[in-house]
């Protein structure tokens, strides 16, 4: 499950109560971390990894969430050696590092080991974004 970071929060409040336009990112990316992305410094950098785009990848909202409709698959890991990932993110953009691109976070019900030659799937219905 995925939150809404405070930042983008009042954002939103401005854009209601300010008269100030919200501008919605042409394209959002999820990319893996290895600790809380909020931490900075903590987006998985092994080899092969690459935020992926949830681009027509998200069902309709209902409730005030909206969860992932098809599998969402990341690259393989090349290197040797292993990562445990324990949190995500939902970006605005895939530069790998960007923390300032955060817009939603979340963490695993278990960390992830991320060894070589495996791909993270997370499967349909798994990604669940909340907005409250």
């Amino acid at each position: 499950m995925a939150g809404l970071i405070q930042s983008e929060i009042n954002k939103i409040l401005t854009g209601y109560f300010k008269d100030t336009q919200y501008t919605t990112p042409n394209n959002l990316y999820l990319g893996l971390y290895t600790d809380n992305p909020l931490a900075g410094n903590k987006e998985a950098s092994y080899s092969g990894y690459d935020r992926i785009p949830l681009t027509n990848k998200m069902g309709s909202p209902a409730n005030g969430s909206i969860t992932n409709n098809e599998q969402l698959i990341f690259n393989e890991k090349t290197d040797s050696g292993s990562v445990n990932i324990t949190h995500f993110a939902i970006c605005k953009n895939n530069t790998k590092g960007d923390d300032s691109s955060i817009l939603f976070v979340g963490e695993f019900v278990s960390p992830i080991t991320v060894e070589q030659n495996y791909a993270v799937v997370i499967e349909a219905g798994s990604l669940k974004v909340i907005f409250s």
